[in-house]
C-alpha cells in the first residue's frame, strides 16, 4: 500500500515537472542582412587618331587612309583602328580616354600586345602613355588634333599605365603608337593586325611588376 502511495506521489511530481516545462517562455533573437556586390566596368570613350596629315598627303588627297571607330555594334570595349594603302615610315598615334562606368575603384594590370612585331620588322607598336614632347609642334598639327596634349601638361586627367587607378567615374588617357617600319618595303599588298589588349582589375587585386 505504502509502495502505491509513493507512486502515486512521484507520477504527481513528474506531471508537475513536466506542466512547469511547457508553460516555460521564451524568445529569440534574429539577424537577418543581404550583401550585393558591385560592378568591375571600364569603357573606351573619346578617342581619335593622331598623324601628320600634311605628309601624308600628296596632289591633294590623303595617300594613307585613317580610320577609327567604335567595336561592332558601337562596343564601347573594343575600337577598331584601320590604316589602309600605307607605306614605310607611316605613323601615328591612337589617342583615347578610358572611363571606370563601375562601383569598384580598378587599378591597370597590363598591357598587351599581339602579335609582338619585332623591331624593324613590319609594324612598330608600343603603347606610350602619352605623345612624344613636341611632336605636334614639330609636325605643325593644331591643338585640335592633339585632345591628349603632346606637351603632357595637362594634370587633371591622369596617363594610362600600369598602375594607373581608376575610382568610380574617373577618366585616363592613354595612347597606342603604330609605325610601318622603314625595312619593310619588301613587304607590299599585305594587311598586318594586332590587338593591344588592356587588363583592368579590382583595385586591391593589382599585383606590381617585379623589381630587377
Amino acid at each position: 500500500m505504502k509502495n502505491v502511495k509513493f507512486i502515486a506521489v512521484m507520477l504527481v511530481l513528474l506531471l508537475g515537472l513536466m506542466g512547469g516545462a511547457y508553460a516555460a517562455w521564451g524568445d529569440e533573437l534574429v539577424v537577418s542582412g543581404s550583401v550585393e556586390t558591385g560592378t568591375v566596368d571600364v569603357e573606351f570613350t573619346d578617342f581619335n587618331v593622331v598623324y601628320d596629315v600634311v605628309a601624308n598627303t600628296k596632289d591633294g588627297e590623303e595617300v594613307a587612309i585613317v580610320t577609327i571607330e567604335p567595336g561592332e555594334c558601337n562596343n564601347p570595349k573594343e575600337l577598331v583602328f584601320t590604316v589602309t594603302n600605307a607605306y614605310p615610315q607611316f605613323e601615328a598615334w591612337i589617342e583615347f580616354t578610358v572611363h571606370n562606368k563601375g562601383s569598384i575603384p580598378v587599378k591597370l594590370q597590363s598591357i598587351e600586345i599581339h602579335p609582338e612585331y619585332p623591331e624593324g620588322e613590319f609594324l612598330i607598336l608600343n603603347s606610350p602613355p602619352f605623345l612624344p614632347p613636341g611632336w605636334c609642334q614639330e609636325h605643325e598639327l593644331p591643338k585640335s588634333q592633339c585632345p591628349c596634349n603632346d606637351n603632357n601638361d595637362n594634370n587633371d586627367v591622369p596617363d594610362l599605365e600600369v598602375g594607373t587607378q581608376l575610382n568610380t567615374c574617373e577618366t585616363a588617357d592613354g595612347s597606342i603608337y603604330v609605325k610601318v617600319s622603314p625595312d619593310c618595303e619588301g613587304v607590299q599588298g599585305y594587311t598586318y593586325t594586332f590587338t593591344v589588349t588592356y587588363e583592368f582589375i579590382q583595385w586591391n587585386k593589382f599585383v606590381p611588376e617585379p623589381e630587377c
